[in-house]
């Protein structure tokens, strides 16, 4: 019913800043995010398959995607989050571009 598909999974500590950033904004600028902690929301797009130790955000279908990884083993984001809105908290990094995915 309704109220099952309103339950919220919470993943580590939980978001507690109120204002997010645009994925486009820190994809386009990431220097000027780095080392700081963001608030971000869309709709996960992929998820580690292996470890569960990363997902990827978009905020809107056809826009950019955000990596938030974690350490390994410090959560496990489970593949059938994908397609699920997901808010999160991350300290922002730089990330170098690789011809490999």
């Amino acid at each position: 019913g309704l109220a099952e598909e309103c339950v919220k999974t919470r993943y580590g500590a939980g978001v507690t800043l109120a204002e997010s950033t645009p994925i486009a904004t820190l994809v386009e600028h990431p220097a000027d995010y780095a080392g700081k902690t963001v608030r971000v929301e869309g709709t996960v797009a992929d998820v580690c398959a292996k470890a569960g130790c990363w997902l990827e955000v978009r905020a809107g279908e056809g826009e950019q995607t955000l990596r938030v990884k974690v350490k390994d083993g410090e959560i496990v984001f489970p593949t059938a989050a994908r397609g699920r809105r997901a808010t999160g908290r991350a300290s922002s990094r730089p990330r170098r571009s690789s011809s490999t995915r």
